[in-house]
């Protein structure tokens, strides 16, 4: 393990004692939505998301995300919406962002609520709507 990494794991070690970062490791699926309930911020701090199901199901228990604007991940999190989008691989941006929103109690709660309206665009029943809408639209089109 490299230094940098070994201080990391230290601080984020430290934050845990101190009761500012809770750790819990791999949970099954039946316990995320009460994972998801139990947190204010969700954090993606992706380099690389193809689609950003982490952030979804996030926000549809209505918790906002800070993620960076990598991937899918702006189609998902809409900035000052249902979260906050910062440029990928800037920690200093990154912690701004989760700070300035857990100190915003205004804030948090407007992306809360918007957070679960935005996912509420991406279910199962909304999808199958927008894709038959464009299947009509396209075989209209051919007509």
């Amino acid at each position: 393990i490299s230094r940098e990494a070994q201080g990391i794991s230290e601080r984020v070690e430290e934050l845990a004692g101190r009761g500012g970062l809770r750790i819990v490791g791999e949970l099954p699926r039946s316990q995320m939505p009460a994972f998801w309930n139990s947190v204010s911020v969700a954090v993606v701090p992706s380099l690389y998301e193809p689609f950003g199901l982490v952030a979804l199901e996030a926000m549809a228990c209505g918790v906002p995300v800070v993620a960076t604007r990598v991937g899918g991940l702006p189609e998902i999190v809409e900035d000052r919406e249902s979260g906050l989008l910062v440029p990928p691989n800037d920690p200093p941006a990154l912690a701004e962002a989760v700070a300035g929103l857990l100190t915003n109690t205004d804030l948090l709660r407007r992306l809360q609520i918007g957070a679960r309206h935005r996912a509420e665009k991406f279910s199962r029943d909304q999808r199958a709507k927008q894709f038959l809408a464009l299947l009509a639209a396209r075989l209209q089109a051919k007509q």
